[in-house]
């Protein structure tokens, strides 16, 4: 059985150009539940025992017998249990009504912004019009850096609320290095620095507090903490970034509860399935397999490459602040980001998935042994930053075990063998 990844868009390079012309043409209605085991290539592989010494087996994956009776657990490993989330697909949109979905915000939004940090009421740039821009802001800027979030099917209006706070919060920051001439009366920034400090300050404790703060944890909660951590470490006060600093550990933990870090593939919430089967009514009954399978795949995505923008954190802060390094690269079993044109591709959306091939992303251990061995590996923006965290990851490594053999802690010392034991 293929993956996920293989069902909707990888093309396989083994078969002729008339096989691939079938694919195209049952795409995925032919397709059934897949085992974990096929989920595998999409990165949803617990962690093993992999050593970094032993890179030469990197394209090997956990096989055990258990995985193999799976087949019916897919659907629930990466379920939403909020029916306004921006998972819900609308595959009737053309790029611009796309675009406008992205920034849209309603008055009920911001009802909810104010039942969570009522004192924004008072500031003045809490507007429709420049929460909208601060929005567009960070699609602009922050999401071409770090494309963690599925844009073509993100709805601001339907997302969750702490999620849109986070991203306001960027963009935000992120206002001050944009001109603000072209900007109409009604989206010009009074102070968004202030804006950014009074939604960062309650957020994390909001976040805690949200019952969708627990393993595993949904992909927007990952993702909001993430885009806290970021504003906390690099564009906020002394306190805050000391902050980050101390609740880093929860986000890679609840990550390692998860299939992307090694979390049981078993894990899922039947109470938050039952409630989004009672909400969503008889949506799921006259949704198509393929919407479905492409509703996994986003997800399996977005979480993969919220992984990834962890591990990059991780690494490039142990450097940058002197932190200790707590993800290491042999821990990340899974495959590099899929290609910036399947990840923002509208049509693919809007066709429902299936008609749209494209290669398949290589390992992230092989792709690192590539780089270390000097062979070429062609991988997009988010996936350089993903090579240079494991760079980082390994220079780490080896500088511990350097730090083993001085202090004579190596099991076999530094002249002996196995054999000599």
């Amino acid at each position: 059985m293929n993956s996920i990844d293989d069902q909707l868009f990888y093309n396989d390079n083994s078969n002729n150009n008339t096989n691939n012309s079938n694919k195209i043409n049952s795409g995925i209605n032919t397709y059934q539940s897949p085992s974990l085991n096929s989920m595998q290539t999409s990165g949803f592989t617990p962690t093993t025992g992999t050593n970094i010494s032993n890179m030469s087996n990197l394209n090997t994956y956990n096989n055990s017998s258990s995985m193999n009776n799976l087949n019916n657990n897919t659907n629930s490993l990466f379920h939403s249990s909020n029916s306004n989330s921006s998972s819900d697909l609308n595959l009737n949109l053309d790029q611009s009504t796309i675009n406008y979905q992205t920034t849209s915000l309603n008055n009920y939004k911001l009802s909810d912004i104010l039942k969570l940090i009522p004192s924004l009421i008072n500031h003045p740039d809490f507007k429709i019009s420049k929460l909208e821009r601060l929005l567009s802001i960070y699609w602009n800027f922050f999401h071409v850096r770090f494309p963690i979030l599925h844009k073509p099917t993100f709805i601001a209006k339907n997302s969750p609320t702490l999620l849109l706070l986070a991203m306001i919060m960027l963009g935000a920051k992120l206002s001050n290095c944009v001109p603000d001439l072209s900007s109409s009366i009604e989206e010009k920034l009074i102070n968004p620095k202030t804006l950014a400090d009074q939604i960062a300050n309650p957020l994390r404790w909001l976040l805690f507090s949200s019952p969708h703060f627990q393993p595993p944890a949904k992909s927007w909660i990952i993702q909001s903490l993430l885009m806290l951590e970021f504003y906390e470490k690099n564009c906020s006060s002394r306190s805050l970034h000391e902050r980050a600093h101390l609740h880093h550990g929860t986000t890679i933990q609840l990550l390692r509860r998860s299939p992307t870090l090694g979390g049981s593939p078993l894990k899922s919430s039947t109470a938050d399935d039952a409630n989004t089967s009672s909400n969503r009514g008889n949506n799921n009954t006259t949704r198509s397999s393929g919407e479905r399978l492409l509703q996994q795949w986003i997800e399996a995505e977005s979480m993969k490459r919220a992984t990834f923008m962890c591990f990059y954190m991780d690494a490039i802060d142990s450097i940058s602040f002197g932190h200790q390094i707590l993800i290491y690269a042999h821990q990340l079993q899974l495959t590099m980001p899929c290609e910036d044109e399947l990840w923002e591709n509208y049509s693919l959306i809007k066709n429902g998935g299936g008609s749209i091939y494209y290669s398949k992303p290589p390992p992230f251990l092989l792709a690192l042994k590539n780089i270390l061995n000097g062979i070429p590996t062609k991988v997009n923006s988010l996936g350089k930053k993903v090579l240079v965290a494991g760079i980082c990851a390994i220079m780490y490594q080896i500088q511990q075990r350097d730090l083993q053999i001085a202090y004579g802690l190596d099991k076999f010392g530094i002249n002996e063998s196995v054999d000599s034991c």
